[in-house]
């Protein structure tokens, strides 16, 4: 019985990494290419080796050289270079080669980062649990914004659903233990090769792992200290350091990835964890706890400090920011890892409260359609948002 679970659990999967490509072959046609995207590939990529993109011999916003270096593979292995003379100031130029292959990075990341959240929470916890998991990474804007473009950010948000799913494996205290925490180390590699600002994910899992995981000082010490000084040194070397920013809106930043109805959730079941608890302990409740497991706190204290970090970044653009010495535009593709954050916490709101009323079918009825309402409200307001902004025209 157990191995038809999971042999319809890795169909069901193809099929979500299936469409998922498919989806993003048809975003990547759907948008041309644009000023940024070409940028990197004219400058950053065809017109210089990987030794030149190792030693930071381009100029980005992003010092990190990974993306630029997978990049520059997948050009040498499609013979590709960017096929229009461009002279730095067109802004859109429409070719349906270059825009397929120069987001075809970004479209298996992204369809890879949905069907392990969609796996993940099926293979551990239901299939209704693993759909709603699925829905909350599509009903994110900056999911679907950064779906096909020939950026780092897919990327990204791959890596933070790898390093939470890791996280939680290692919080859940599986067999293979070892085998999690040498994974989320190499990650951490990766992802500070990646982008400087995974600095601030990396520190955030070594102070959950500590409080919440194994308090093993050289475990705690060797998961962070390499990776943060990775990060460091390529922000401390790098020939562009950006220091003005043009920033408007800034709450619609964080938003985007996420959402006022997220954070809304979150604080109103931190409320209730605080209200159940207290009730407990004063002898007026007596609820059993085995919903309210140390995995959901933990990940409540991750939650917590990446909307801190978000908020921290937000705070660096304003005092930088100099709308007459402007250098670039604080966009909201510096907040995308906070779109896989906000996807997972809601899934283990939603899976917590039906666990701790599991047997009143009243209130389980009632947390559905109220957790399902915000998908599907949330999912309206992401294609609103997408179409309106005129993200694929």
């Amino acid at each position: 019985m157990v191995k038809v679970r999971t042999i319809i659990i890795l169909i069901c999967s193809f099929v979500v990494f299936a469409l998922s490509l498919k989806v993003g072959y048809w975003l990547s046609l759907k948008k041309p290419l644009w000023n940024d995207e070409i940028y990197t590939q004219v400058q950053s990529i065809d017109s210089k080796s990987y030794l030149d993109i190792i030693q930071v011999k381009f100029t980005e916003g992003n010092s990190s050289p990974l993306f630029y270096l997978m990049q520059k593979g997948i050009s040498d292995v499609f013979n590709f270079s960017f096929p229009v003379f461009w002279e730095g100031y067109e802004w859109e130029i429409a070719n349906p080669r270059a825009q397929v292959i120069m987001r075809l990075s970004s479209i298996l990341f992204m369809a890879f980062a949905i069907t392990l959240i969609f796996y993940f929470f099926t293979q551990h916890y239901s299939f209704l649990v693993g759909i709603f998991a699925a829905l909350m990474m599509l009903s994110t804007e900056t999911i679907w914004i950064y779906w096909a473009e020939c950026r780092p950010y897919s990327l990204w948000i791959c890596q933070t659903v790898i390093q939470i799913l890791l996280l939680h494996s290692i919080l859940k205290g599986t067999k293979s233990k070892k085998k999690y925490w040498i994974g989320l180390f190499i990650l951490h590699v990766v992802m500070a090769f990646t982008l400087i600002l995974s600095i601030a994910q990396i520190l955030a899992a070594g102070v959950v792992l500590y409080f919440y995981g194994n308090r093993a000082t050289l475990k705690r010490v060797v998961l962070i200290i390499l990776p943060v000084l990775i990060c460091l040194g390529y922000y401390l070397f790098s020939p562009t350091k950006i220091y003005h920013y043009w920033l408007i809106e800034p709450a619609q930043l964080i938003f985007l990835s996420f959402s006022q109805e997220r954070v809304t959730v979150m604080f109103a079941y931190i409320v209730f964890l605080l209200v159940v608890g207290y009730l407990n302990r004063t002898g007026v409740l007596n609820w059993k706890k085995e919903g309210f497991t140390k995995i959901n706190t933990a990940f409540l204290v991750y939650s917590a400090m990446m909307l801190v970090a978000g908020l921290g970044l937000l705070l660096i653009f304003k005092l930088r920011s100099d709308v007459a010495q402007q250098t670039i535009f604080a966009s909201n593709r510096y907040f995308v890892f906070l779109g896989p954050v906000g996807a997972v916490m809601m899934t283990l709101i939603f899976n917590d409260l039906l666990q701790k009323f599991k047997g009143n079918l009243w209130m389980c009825v009632n947390w559905h359609i109220i957790f399902w309402s915000l998908a599907i409200f949330k999912i309206l307001k992401t294609y609103h948002t997408v179409i309106t902004a005129g993200v694929y025209s």
